[in-house]
């Protein structure tokens, strides 16, 4: 299993329990692809459980999550263990479209 270190872009969401297999991540990091970062609650990620919703570019080691065998998965799961982070306007999303601006 290799490691990276990325920047991501998304915002930030609290996982249903079903979703938090080994309680290592209550929250985690949508991208507007649909890619979902799991934030393990360590490092810096320890602060972002207060940005529920908030647009966050969190860079950190990611690290895929093994799918098991015999199941497929919708989207792209990974474990992040975030190094830093930046609140980003709630309005630089690419799916806000104001007419009126």
């Amino acid at each position: 299993m290799s490691t990276r270190i990325t920047t991501i872009h998304g915002y930030v969401q609290a996982l249903p329990r079903a979703s938090q297999r080994d309680e290592a991540a209550k929250i985690a990091l949508v991208t507007d692809n649909g890619d979902i970062y799991h934030i393990l609650h360590k490092a810096a990620g320890v602060d972002l459980i207060d940005h529920i919703s908030s647009t966050v570019e969190g860079t950190g080691t990611v690290t895929p999550i093994p799918v098991p065998e015999g199941t497929e998965r919708d989207v792209n799961e990974f474990f992040l263990l975030v190094r830093s982070y930046r609140l980003r306007d709630d309005f630089e999303n690419s799916w806000y479209d104001d007419p009126e601006e």
